[in-house]
């Protein structure tokens, strides 16, 4: 179905692509559907929709829906698709949801509560979500995309403001599924600033430039374990003292293992580092893993005698834009202990490799904070120092802890590998491991290597 409202300054009002009332369209067998709605109108005549459905219903037992609308006109109240009352429903399949355009508010729910539910996946790539009340619900057996639609476009998740796209904490609230995905390979800078409480959902937050966490995001509810994935091709920093928390109040709600992946294209040059100040990162037992590059960063492994055997994979690597020439800068807490378990900390960072100043350390853990774990967790840390053009510029070390201590209380293994930078005509403290003030500590069985 493909309709076009009247594209005529004439037009006052309800020009739409396609207006469903209540009817019904509907594949009985594995018939995919297609409907593509452009809103009419001039200048500034309003509620113009790429499509409306009102008490409609569009449904498919084993197809997928796939619903493409856009508003061209600059009146109010336009939105690409627009649902009341209304069923959107691919049984066993897809629900593709897309606003081309750059005007109106995207995609809304009015009205009575409307539902769009897939067996597989939802996809939104648009534009916008209307401000208003979302009276709908989202349920997808498998995933929930949310994308804008225009290359690099900026996406906010929950109270921010200023990006291309947001998916407020309303429109979090009326979403259900297994697992979430927030932005994609060609989506901007990412702003989380949200405290939604996904439960044991999974959920990742992809972008091609800077993910920034603004707000601490708390798992209430769950008893399982959820994974929680930020790849950013650039940097990954908190703001605001933002963190990530499995222990609300002290009581548990599950574990989340927690990946940040900086650097995710693998780009030598630009490169992208991690950096947390004034946070905490709380799991519940569940794992902790910093680096970056194209794939999950793994850690050293030693042989008896302490040989590294099988050399860490994915760094994060430190750039001119955060500040620190750090690949990993950590200011903030790692807390992997839990009751009965703890989860393993990986940590891997190289150092900028700077025309102008020293203090590139690969990995950097530096204030009075703690990076721990108990029970059978693991810590394992390794940094490779930058280097440094001008002569006689200091500290690319490897690994550099200044008064933090880092803590396992389990019988899990602490490993910590360091290779100091350079500069050329001689530098100071480019060392593998530095040590100053702080420390590392164990307070059960396991090994320090």
């Amino acid at each position: 179905m493909n309709g076009q409202g009247w594209s005529n300054s004439a037009c006052s009002v309800n020009c739409h692509g396609i207006l469903l009332s209540g009817a019904s369209v509907t594949t009985i067998n594995s018939g995919n559907i297609w409907i593509n709605g452009l809103g009419g109108g001039i200048g500034t005549t309003n509620y113009d929709h790429g499509m409306q459905f009102s008490g409609a219903t569009v449904s498919t037992q084993n197809g997928d829906i796939n619903l493409t609308g856009k508003v061209t006109d600059g009146g109010t109240g336009a939105n690409a698709i627009s649902l009341g009352n209304a069923t959107v429903q691919a049984v066993s399949g897809n629900v593709n949801l897309t606003d081309t355009g750059t005007l109106g508010t995207g995609i809304e729910g009015f009205g009575t509560a409307s539902a769009v539910t897939a067996g597989n996946n939802i996809t939104y790539t648009g534009f916008a979500f209307s401000a208003g009340t979302h009276l709908w619900t989202w349920t997808a057996g498998n995933t929930i995309t949310v994308k804008p639609y225009a290359p690099n476009g900026t996406l906010g998740i929950g109270s921010t403001s200023g990006q291309t796209m947001v998916a407020s904490d309303t429109v979090l609230a009326q979403m259900s599924a297994p697992n979430f995905v927030f932005g994609s390979a060609t989506t901007g800078n990412q702003t989380i600033a949200t405290g939604h409480d996904f439960g044991n959902s999974n959920v990742t937050f992809l972008s091609d430039g800077n993910i920034t966490l603004a707000g601490t995001l708390t798992k209430n509810s769950g008893t399982g374990t959820a994974n929680y994935i930020f790849e950013a091709y650039g940097d990954i920093t908190n703001s605001n003292s933002a963190g990530i928390t499995a222990v609300p109040s002290g009581v548990p709600h599950g574990a989340i293992n927690v990946t940040l992946q900086s650097n995710f294209d693998g780009e030598t040059v630009n490169g992208g580092a991690v950096n947390l100040a004034g946070g905490t990162i709380a799991t519940n037992g569940g794992n902790i893993t910093i680096g970056g590059g194209t794939t999950t960063p793994t850690g050293s492994v030693l042989d008896a005698n302490g040989n590294i055997t099988t050399a860490a994979t994915g760094y994060a690597q430190g750039d001119a834009t955060t500040g620190s020439g750090a690949g990993v800068l950590i200011n903030d807490t790692l807390d992997a202990t839990g009751t009965g378990v703890g989860g393993n900390i990986i940590i891997n960072g190289k150092g900028y490799n700077s025309s102008t100043s020293g203090g590139n350390s690969g990995v950097a853990i530096s204030g009075v904070v703690t990076v721990k774990t108990s029970n059978a967790g693991t810590i394992n840390i390794n940094g490779i120092g930058g280097t440094s053009t001008l002569s006689f510029v200091s500290s690319n070390s490897g690994v550099y802890v200044n008064a933090a201590t880092i803590s396992n209380s389990g019988s899990g293994a602490t490993i910590v590998t360091g290779i100091g930078g350079a500069a050329p005509g001689g530098s100071n403290n480019d060392m593998g491991i530095y040590v100053h003030n702080g420390g590392f500590k164990t307070t059960g069985s396991g090994a320090l290597w």
